[in-house]
C-alpha cells in the first residue's frame, strides 16, 4: 500500500484535530456508562480509530481506564446504598462477592443415590 505523505502544516492540523476527537470521545464515553459502540456512534468516532488509539496512545487507554473505573465505583456506591436501605438481593449480593471466606458461596455438590459417590461409567 502506498504511503501518503502530509505536509507538516496539516499534520499539526491532523494533531490538533485527533486530540480534539479523543477528549471528546472520553467525555461522551462516561456519559455512555462506557459503551464503546454507543460512544463512537455519538462521538462520531470510527471504532477502528477506538482501538487504534487505544493501542498506539498509553495516555488515551489510560483514560478509557480510568472511566471505566469510575463506573465501578458508581456501581458500587449504589449496591452500598441498597445495602444501607436493607434491600436483600444487595446484601446476599455483596455477601456471596465478598464474604466467600465467611461460607457465603454459591456451591453445586454433586452426590449419587443416598448422598454416595456418584457412580461413572467409561465409554471408549
Amino acid at each position: 500500500m502506498k504511503e501518503k505523505r502530509v505536509q507538516p502544516k496539516k499534520a499539526a492540523t491532523c494533531a490538533a484535530k485527533t486530540a480534539r476527537s479523543k477528549a471528546c470521545f472520553l467525555t461522551v464515553l462516561g456519559k455512555k456508562a462506557g459503551n464503546i459502540t454507543a460512544a463512537c456512534k455519538a462521538a462520531k468516532v470510527a471504532r477502528r480509530h477506538f482501538y487504534a488509539w487505544t493501542e498506539a496512545d498509553g495516555e488515551f487507554a489510560a483514560a478509557v481506564q480510568d472511566v471505566k473505573e469510575s463506573l465501578k465505583d458508581f456501581a458500587e456506591s449504589k449496591l452500598q446504598e441498597a445495602i444501607g436501605r436493607g434491600e436483600s438481593w444487595a446484601v446476599c449480593f455483596f455477601l456471596k462477592c465478598q464474604a466467600k471466606d465467611r461460607g457465603y458461596v454459591e456451591r453445586v455438590e454433586a452426590t449419587g443415590p443416598g448422598g454416595g459417590p456418584v457412580a461413572m461409567r467409561w465409554i471408549e
